[in-house]
């Protein structure tokens, strides 16, 4: 597991079901299988970025991860959603994690080339 930016900040900072409940998700994934608590994250084309919901006393939070990449899942983000327009993702943490995304997918392609360069 790798988390990506500030992601590991992010998950200490919510609460303690809230952390093991994504915990045992993200191990379910790192053992290949989905999560039944797993759905694609919006605007995410052919399920490369995922997102977890955990509720707890009334608040909603998500760990948004993709495990397209070779050996490992990465955490994007994780946050409380707050949103004002029901169940949607608010655009500021919609955008984070895609731009996150991008920049991982890039990072981890040009590892890759290099690898194979060897």
């Amino acid at each position: 597991m790798i988390f990506v930016s500030d992601a590991e900040d992010d998950i200490t900072a919510v609460p303690e079901k809230v952390k093991r409940g994504f915990g045992f998700d993200l191990r379910t994934v790192q053992e290949g299988q989905m999560p039944e608590r797993a759905f694609p994250f919006e605007g995410s084309r052919a399920n490369e970025i995922m997102k977890l919901n955990e509720q707890h006393d009334g608040d909603i939070y998500r760990c948004v991860y993709t495990a397209k990449f070779e050996k490992a899942v990465y955490v994007l983000h994780v946050f409380q959603r707050k949103s004002n327009s029901g169940i949607a993702t608010p655009r500021k943490e919609s955008t984070l994690c895609t731009r996150v995304w991008r920049r991982q997918k890039t990072t981890t392609k040009s590892v890759l080339a290099r690898r194979n360069k060897a």
